[in-house]
């Protein structure tokens, strides 16, 4: 895989390091990039599909394509590298789509386009859109980013590295559609994203929407202690941990906590939220 294939000043990913190991051996690509530990010897993990199934290539016929794709002949494949722990898989999954080589560009490390659509290397998944652009906001961190110059912010390498895309109405994730997730998505807080529509919890995976929660009251906070970040964020009824709690706010936790943001919005918050209320008990017990 040539250099040019990259933006400038990306960052090499796993992909990479691993595919400038790869070798041909009985027409199947073999990695010489892993060793097991407890023998000091390399794994030589063979690129097969999924099942593990034999994947030969033309070795006068394939290429790299990005970090994701290999073309072999006239077929496309995706590649998926899953870590977990001491457990690596290395996969191969052929695009079922009629590729146009000639228009074929990598717009990411996961994503790739031509002529007739949109692609996405792990799992290699098919995407059917007209336009597609790679999605990253975490504008929560600005202030912190400033009292942290050296940490890597480049959004051009965050936009590269990113697994997340829009189109104009639509948002896919892993290169998969989500359901019921407006392309107006931005990250809020570190735990929490919102579109104009809904408000959905984040586990670091996977956004899983936040069932009652009244967005057009959605008020939040993000204020900056040390080298970390305190994320603030509720509706007029409760704060968003709530809900996923069923549980209620308290005097003793949850009004202390969440006094920064209501006192700074005092002037322009209706009274009818929940901690005006508790502060208005609080006052007259």
């Amino acid at each position: 895989m040539s250099a040019y294939l990259f933006p400038n000043n990306i960052p090499i990913g796993r992909e990479f390091q691993i595919i400038s190991t790869i070798t041909i051996k009985d027409n199947r690509l073999v990695e010489n990039y892993y060793q097991d530990h407890k023998t000091n010897t390399q794994t030589n993990f063979f690129l097969d599909d999924i099942k593990g199934n034999p994947i030969y290539v033309d070795e006068d016929d394939c290429e790299w394509l990005s970090p994701t794709f290999l073309r072999n002949q006239e077929e496309l494949y995706g590649f998926s590298l899953i870590e977990k722990g001491n457990s690596t898989k290395l996969f191969l999954t052929r695009i079922k789509a009629k590729v146009d080589f000639e228009s074929f560009k990598a717009i990411g490390r996961f994503y790739a386009k031509d002529k007739n659509g949109f692609y996405f290397g792990p799992g290699g998944k098919t995407i059917k859109e007209d336009n597609l652009e790679l999605f990253f906001d975490e504008t929560y961190r600005e202030e912190l980013n400033k009292l942290n110059p050296d940490i890597n912010n480049d959004l051009i390498a965050n936009l590269w590295n990113s697994k997340i895309a829009v189109s104009e109405e639509k948002v896919y994730w892993n290169g998969k559609l989500t359901k019921g997730i407006h392309s107006s998505l931005k990250r809020l807080t570190h735990s929490y994203w919102a579109d104009d529509y809904s408000v959905f919890e984040y586990n670091l995976q996977n956004l899983k929407k936040i069932e009652g929660f009244d967005r057009e009251t959605l008020v939040y906070r993000n204020s900056i202690n040390g080298n970390s970040i305190n994320e603030l964020l509720t509706d007029k009824n409760k704060p968003a941990y709530c809900y996923k709690n069923d549980s209620e706010p308290n005097e003793k936790y949850d009004f202390k906590r969440f006094a920064p943001l209501f006192i700074k919005q005092r002037d322009t918050l209706d009274r009818d939220y929940w901690w005006y209320k508790m502060e208005n008990n609080l006052q007259h017990q």
